[in-house]
């Protein structure tokens, strides 16, 4: 070891050596001054994996609790309908209350997609075809 400085405002070492690494972290970890980790394979991390499960595992208990009368679902339907309406009964119906209803309308339709309008429904029948002559 040639020399050791101490930044103190940053709480590091900087350690000045000749010779290998491997002796001066081996005499540091002898000192009590250093530990070596072996190293791991990176956990890999999934929010969005993680946020379904915890909303899944939800889910679960409310229906369970509620002896199957409500679940996640339509209780976040039901709060943004209320949380809108009162909204709207305020006056604010631009900004928030449009947000609220809108979020509410997208919880229904992915639970009910059988009840999503069909844009053809409302459409002309095609004029029949006449053979060419």
């Amino acid at each position: 070891m040639r020399d050791v400085e101490v930044r103190s405002r940053t709480g590091s070492l900087i350690l000045r050596h000749d010779g290998p690494l491997d002796a001066v972290l081996a005499a540091l970890c002898e000192a009590g001054l250093l530990e070596i980790l072996p190293e791991e394979a990176p956990t890999f991390i999934d929010p969005i994996g993680t946020a379904t499960a915890r909303l899944a595992a939800a889910d679960r208990y409310m229906t369970r609790v509620t002896l199957g009368r409500a679940d996640l679902s339509g209780t976040a339907f039901a709060v943004l309908l209320i949380a809108g309406m009162f909204q709207v009964a305020r006056g604010r119906i631009l900004s928030p209350a449009v947000t609220l209803l809108g979020q509410a309308a997208t919880i229904a339709l992915l639970q009910h997609p059988q009840s999503r309008p069909n844009p053809r429904a409302h459409d002309a029948p095609p004029p029949p075809q006449t053979p060419a002559p």
